[in-house]
């Protein structure tokens, strides 16, 4: 059995914070790269991760044990990312159209990656490059950027994707070659 399900267990029939904390210190770290890859922003994502916790806090009574209790909290951080990335577009839409601080109407500037240590050519291009790959993974539609990131940059494998996500392992496979040829197409057609 699960360790992770036995901590749920005591969540859910005891209240234990320990068992809480227990989960915690072994899912924040995985579970904020996976958020901070997603929605590319530290806040963001902190928040994201926190909410997942207390999600699994208040719903741990109705955890049963299919999957395993990792996959549970991937799943509940993935849809919180998607939540996220929906009324980020909402926002984008409101604000596309807004005025400008200074008064003057215009298109407000969501998308920014700052990169002030540009010590050499080299260096500024490879951060510019890795810039806009975050930026277009970000933008990537969720179907294709949840599994590209929990396969690609969080080296989960594809049965645990296909868990995570509902769907079919070649599911998965699909998904994660139709965001490596769109990235590549854009980043491509950027020329950076």
């Amino acid at each position: 059995m699960d360790a992770d399900y036995q901590l749920l267990q005591r969540i859910a029939v005891e209240d234990d914070d320990r068992a809480l904390s227990a989960i915690m210190a072994s899912y924040r770290d995985p579970l904020f790269r996976f958020a901070m890859r997603s929605v590319g922003n530290e806040m963001d994502a902190v928040e994201i991760v926190s909410e997942a916790f207390v999600r699994l806090y208040r719903h741990a009574a109705r955890f049963r044990p299919q999957a395993k209790v990792s996959t549970w909290l991937f799943a509940i951080t993935a849809n919180l990312c998607r939540d996220y990335h929906r009324r980020q577009k909402r926002r984008r839409w409101l604000s596309f159209w807004s005025p400008l601080e200074s008064g003057e109407s215009g298109m407000v500037s969501l998308d920014h990656c700052a990169d002030d240590s540009a010590d050499a050519g080299e260096a500024a291009m490879a951060g510019e490059l890795q810039c806009q790959l975050e930026r277009e993974i970000r933008d990537l539609p969720d179907a294709l950027r949840t599994p590209f990131v929990l396969y690609v940059l969080e080296d989960h494998s594809q049965a645990e994707c296909a868990e995570i996500l509902g769907v079919t392992e070649k599911a998965v496979e699909t998904r994660i070659y139709r965001a490596r040829k769109r990235l590549m197409e854009r980043l491509e057609n950027k020329k950076i």
